[in-house]
C-alpha cells in the first residue's frame, strides 16, 4: 500500500518514470502535430539533415550513457560494493 505518510522509494521511482513518460508523450505530439499540420516533406528533410550532424549523435550517445547510469544506479539503490 503506497498511500502512506511514509516516505516510499518505490512510489518514487514510479512517480519518475510515468513522468518521464509524460515528457515522450509531449515530444512525440509536437512531431505529429509538425507532420499534419505543416509539410511532411519538409519536416522529414529538417530530420535527415539534422541525423547527419555529427553533433547530434555525440548528443544522443551522452544522453543513452547518462540514461543507462541513471537506471543502474537506480536498480542498484541500497546494494553495498563488495569490491
Amino acid at each position: 500500500n503506497l498511500a502512506s505518510p511514509k516516505y516510499s522509494y518505490f512510489a518514487k521511482v514510479a512517480k519518475d518514470v510515468s513522468a518521464g513518460a509524460v515528457l515522450v508523450s509531449a515530444f512525440l505530439s509536437i512531431a505529429v502535430a509538425f507532420v499534419l499540420f505543416y509539410d511532411a516533406q519538409k519536416f522529414w528533410h529538417i530530420v535527415l539533415n539534422y541525423i547527419k550532424n555529427p553533433a547530434f549523435w555525440i548528443y544522443t550517445a551522452l544522453c543513452i550513457t547518462f540514461i543507462h547510469g541513471g537506471i543502474l544506479k537506480l536498480l542498484t539503490k541500497g546494494e553495498k560494493n563488495n569490491g
